[in-house]
C-alpha cells in the first residue's frame, strides 16, 4: 500500500494503483449518491474516530465517508442525523450511522449508547421506535435492516404476533419481515407444531442475520430454539431425536451453556443444525413430536448466569 500527499490530503494506494483511502488535511467536501459532505479533517474531541475517514472501492466510488459533523440524511423511510455513511459499489447508499464513536479504555459502549438517539421508522409492519447502530438499505434506496445497541429492545407486529425483539430485524423489499431477534423466548408455529423460538448464543451486531426467519408470504423459514426437542418418526418406524445441547461455559470452565437447536423448514424438507453442523435432514411427511427440552447438568457444575437468566422463562412453565 502507497502513500501520497497532496495540498488537500493524504491518499492511500493499493498495489493496483487504485485508492484506498484519504485524510483530508483541510475542510474540504466529498461528492456522494446522498449528497455533499466535509469528512472528518480534525477531532474537536476524544469520543470521535479520525483515522481514514474517506475510503474507497476499487471502482473508485467513495465506500464509506466519517463525516465532520452529524448532517442530516434523506431517505425513504425519514431524515436521520448521521456521523458515518458507507456506500455500494455503484454510488448508492448502503448504511447510515447515526453515531461513529471510538469504543476504547477511555470511551465505552455504554458513553456511546448513552448519546445515542431513539428514532422513529416505519415499516410496513409499524413504527418502530429504536435505537439503531445503524440502519442498512437496499441499492434501491428501500429499507432492508436494523442493527439495535446491545441492550436495547423493542417490541413490533410480526407474521407471529406481537415479538419483543433485540439485536436487530431486516425486511424483503416488498417491506414484508425477513427475520427478526427474538428478546425472549415466543411460542412460534411453524410446518411441524409449536416451538419456542430464542437463540441464546446470538454472534455479533448485525441486524441483517437473525435467528427467527420468515417467508416473504409470512411463513416461518427458520428459527433456534433452547426450550424444545424434537422427535421425529419416518414412513418405515425409525426414530430420530433432536435437540439442544449442554455445552461447556466459555465464562466458566465449572459452568455449562445451551447451544440452541436451529431449524430450518424447506417445502418439503425440515433441517436440523448445530451450530454450523448439520446433524439431520428429514422430509415434511415425517411424524414430528415436540417436547420441552429442559437440560440436566452434573451437581459439581452449574449454568453461568447470563444462561440461567436465559432459562428462567422456559422452566418456568416445564417445571411443577
Amino acid at each position: 500500500m502507497k502513500t501520497r500527499e497532496n495540498a488537500k490530503g493524504l491518499y492511500t494506494y493499493r498495489e493496483d494503483g487504485t485508492p484506498e483511502t484519504f485524510q483530508p488535511l483541510e475542510e474540504c467536501q466529498i461528492e456522494t449518491s446522498a449528497g455533499h459532505y466535509t469528512p472528518i479533517y480534525m477531532v474537536e474531541d476524544h469520543g470521535r474516530k479520525k483515522l481514514s475517514p474517506v475510503k474507497f472501492h476499487r471502482n473508485g466510488m467513495v465506500k464509506s465517508i466519517a463525516l465532520q459533523r452529524a448532517r442530516t440524511v434523506r431517505t425513504h423511510v425519514g431524515n436521520f442525523e448521521a456521523e458515518l455513511l458507507t456506500f455500494y459499489p455503484d454510488g448508492s447508499l448502503h448504511r447510515l450511522f447515526p453515531l461513529n464513536g471510538k469504543v476504547s479504555g477511555y470511551w465505552s459502549e455504554n458513553d456511546e449508547y448513552k448519546l445515542a438517539e431513539t428514532l422513529t421508522i416505519p415499516t410496513y409492519w409499524g413504527i418502530l421506535a429504536v435505537k439503531p447502530i445503524n440502519i442498512e438499505f437496499y441499492r434501491t434506496g428501500l429499507l432492508k435492516s436494523l442493527t439495535l445497541w446491545p441492550g436495547e429492545r423493542s417490541s413490533m407486529e410480526t407474521p407471529v404476533g406481537e415479538i419483543l425483539i433485540r439485536k436487530g430485524v431486516s425486511f424483503y423489499q416488498d417491506g414484508s419481515l425477513n427475520s427478526c431477534e427474538p428478546a425472549a423466548p415466543v411460542e412460534v408455529q411453524t410446518s411441524i407444531g409449536k416451538i419456542r423460538a430464542f437463540d441464546s448464543d446470538i454472534n455479533g451486531l448485525d441486524g441483517s442475520r437473525n435467528s427467527l426467519v420468515f417467508t416473504e408470504s409470512g411463513d416461518v423459514a427458520a428459527l433456534s430454539t433452547t426450550g424444545n426437542e424434537i422427535t421425529v418418526t419416518d414412513d418405515r418406524g425409525f426414530r430420530s431425536h433432536f435437540s439442544p445441547d449442554r455445552k461447556s461455559s466459555l465464562c466458566d470452565e465449572n459452568s455449562h451453556r445451551i447451544e440452541p437447536l436451529r431449524i430450518t423448514f424447506e417445502e418439503d424438507m425440515v433441517t436440523f443444525r448445530k451450530g454450523t453442523r448439520t446433524t439431520g435432514k428429514v422430509h415434511l411427511k415425517s411424524r414430528f413430536t415436540i417436547g420441552p427440552y429442559i437440560p440436566e447438568f452434573p451437581q459439581s457444575r452449574q449454568l453461568c448466569k447470563s444462561d440461567i437468566t436465559l432459562l428462567k422463562p422456559l422452566l418456568k412453565d416445564y417445571v411443577l
